[in-house]
C-alpha cells in the first residue's frame, strides 16, 4: 500500500515492496527497495550515516527536496532525482550495478557506475545532473547524453565538480 509518515526507524531492517512516501525520517541502517517497489523521498529524509548502512535498490526510486541519502547501491530499476542528495560517509554516494540514474538534481559525493546508465534529464529529457565529487565509469556502463542542438537547454549535461587534480575515471 502506500504509506506517508515521519519515521524515525533506528536499528531496523526495512524491505519495500510496496509504495512508500517519506518526509522528515530518519531511516535505520538496512534499507531494501525490492523490485516493484516505489520509494518517495520528498525531503528531510536521513539514511545510513556513518554506521556502515546499507541502502540497495531494485526498484523506483524518486527523489525531491535535500535528503541525506548514503550510499545507494543500486542493482537494477531506477533513482529519479530531482533533488538533492548530501553527504553522509566517506564513500560512493551512488554505486551503479545495474539500472539508471536520471533527472536534474545534484548528488554531493561521487558516483560509480559500474554496469548500470547515467542520462543527465532522463531518457528523451534534456537536463543537467551535477556530481560535487567525482564520477567513475566502467567500460559495461553507459552515459545516456540527449543532443537536440547547440543551445543550453537542447543538450544535457554532466556537471562534474571537483577541486580535486581529476573528476572523471574512465573504466
Amino acid at each position: 500500500g502506500t504509506s506517508s509518515a515521519i519515521v524515525n526507524a533506528v536499528n531496523a531492517r526495512v524491505r519495500n515492496y510496496g509504495t512508500f512516501t517519506m518526509n522528515t525520517a530518519d531511516m535505520a541502517s538496512q534499507w531494501s527497495n525490492e523490485s516493484g517497489g516505489v520509494m518517495n523521498f520528498t525531503g528531510n529524509v536521513y539514511c545510513c550515516s556513518t554506521s556502515g548502512g546499507v541502502f540497495t535498490n531494485r526498484g523506483i526510486i524518486n527523489i525531491t527536496g535535500t535528503n541525506r541519502l548514503q550510499p545507494i547501491t543500486q542493482y537494477s530499476g531506477a533513482i529519479n532525482l530531482n533533488g538533492t542528495i548530501t553527504r553522509t560517509t566517506n564513500f560512493y554516494a551512488v554505486t551503479l550495478y545495474g539500472g539508471s540514474l536520471n533527472g536534474t538534481g545534484a548528488i554531493s559525493d561521487s558516483v560509480d557506475n559500474v554496469g548500470g546508465v547515467v542520462a543527465p534529464g532522463g531518457p528523451n529529457q534534456v537536463g543537467t545532473l551535477a556530481i560535487e565529487n567525482f564520477y567513475r565509469q566502467s567500460a559495461t556502463a553507459t552515459l545516456s547524453i540527449d543532443i537536440g542542438g547547440a543551445i543550453t537547454g537542447t543538450y544535457d549535461q554532466l556537471k562534474v565538480i571537483n577541486s580535486g587534480v581529476e573528476s572523471f575515471y574512465p573504466g
